[in-house]
């Protein structure tokens, strides 16, 4: 494969003499994804629905006042419900929404290729 030339598994890859475009929606999209933390709490709630303690527990490097800020975007955004369970005691319970439901197939294939990443990288 020369310079020019990638493997990629775009349906209908762009000639050389045409410029690169990155839509739109892509460039959205890849914003969201790149936030600190937020791949890694959807990833946890494609799994299942979880309460926030749990959700501290799962990623203990994020303070518990990022893991509120977070939560609360990925809410306003659609991706993720904020769920009140009335008490005693009252329950809070965040679980993925359909909107974001659409991106479990891919973070679980980002997490294979991670799996695929660590094999090559820890054999050299």
């Amino acid at each position: 494969m020369g310079p020019q030339e990638s493997s990629t598994d775009f349906p209908d890859p762009i000639p050389a003499s045409q410029p690169l475009h990155l839509p739109a929606a892509a460039s959205a999209a890849f914003e969201l994804l790149t936030r600190r933390w937020v791949p890694q709490l959807l990833y946890l709630l494609c799994q299942r629905q979880a309460r926030f303690g749990e959700l501290a527990q799962a990623v203990p490097d994020m303070s518990r006042r990022v893991l509120m800020e977070r939560l609360r975007q990925l809410d306003e955004e659609g991706l993720v419900h904020r769920l009140v369970e009335p008490g005693p005691p009252t329950r809070i319970i965040y679980q993925v929404t359909d909107l974001g439901r659409g991106l479990c197939a891919t973070l679980q294939q980002v997490s294979a290729w991670g799996e695929r990443y660590l094999d090559v990288s820890s054999s050299r």
